[in-house]
């Protein structure tokens, strides 16, 4: 009935007479029973209708679960490390059936926007949260940036990322921060955003030379930001 409280039905406030806490059985007679109980975080007095119920609220379930999970990942901080190491060859397939899966997720959390697109390489279509990718792998993608350079071009070839790093000092010329070759995902099989990287000064897109006065030693998530812009 409407209006109707726990205390003017006072049969309605405790379990039935043959037991004493209420059971799934006492609801199998169709009994609508409640009794009182204090919640378990905030110690408020509560009215309970099932038997599992802890929480007065859904507020104070929320925080109790949290509560409860932020404890036992206290408990179980090695839990993941001990797992894999237990698991490695179900770890080495995921990481490579998911090689972007930290990447792409940071996007999506971030409300980037998916892209799809073709492929101009291979005319593959292809989904991406890259604004400015255009190619569907690796291999396409380096394929895109040999042909970036002009035949008629002159190239230094002995320009390499080690050769590059003894230049400048494993200095980045972006911020101004050491680089570092240890900066590798083993797992995923790939590399950190402290990793060094070449970088041309002038972008080779904008008709900048692969030459030693053109390129300086970078990281390669300074790099990513910087794009083709000219610094």
């Amino acid at each position: 009935m409407a209006g109707e409280t726990p205390s003017s039905r006072p049969w309605r406030q405790s379990a039935c007479s043959h037991c004493t806490k209420i059971h799934t059985v006492c609801f199998s007679f169709g009994f609508d029973m409640k009794i009182k109980a204090k919640c378990t975080l905030c110690g408020a007095e509560y009215w309970k209708t099932n038997g599992k119920s802890k929480y007065c609220s859904d507020a104070c379930k929320k925080a109790g679960r949290k509560a409860t999970l932020s404890q036992w990942r206290n408990d179980n901080k090695d839990y993941q490390t001990e797992w894999r190491k237990a698991h490695p060859d179900y770890v080495a397939e995921w990481a490579r059936e998911h090689k972007n899966y930290d990447r792409d997720r940071s996007r999506k959390i971030r409300g980037s926007k998916e892209y799809h697109r073709t492929c101009v390489m291979c005319g593959k279509e292809f989904a991406t949260w890259i604004p400015h990718k255009h190619t569907c792998s690796d291999e396409c993608e380096y394929s895109r940036r040999s042909k970036r350079i002009p035949p008629e071009q002159v190239v230094d070839t002995d320009i390499t990322v080690k050769a590059l790093y003894k230049r400048d000092k494993g200095i980045c010329y972006l911020c101004g921060k050491p680089c570092d070759f240890n900066d590798i995902d083993r797992e995923r099989n790939a590399v950190g955003r402290n990793y060094p990287s070449i970088d041309h000064i002038f972008p080779v897109v904008r008709g900048g030379k692969h030459a030693w006065n053109n390129v300086k030693l970078a990281h390669v998530g300074c790099n990513a930001s910087k794009r083709d812009k000219v610094v």
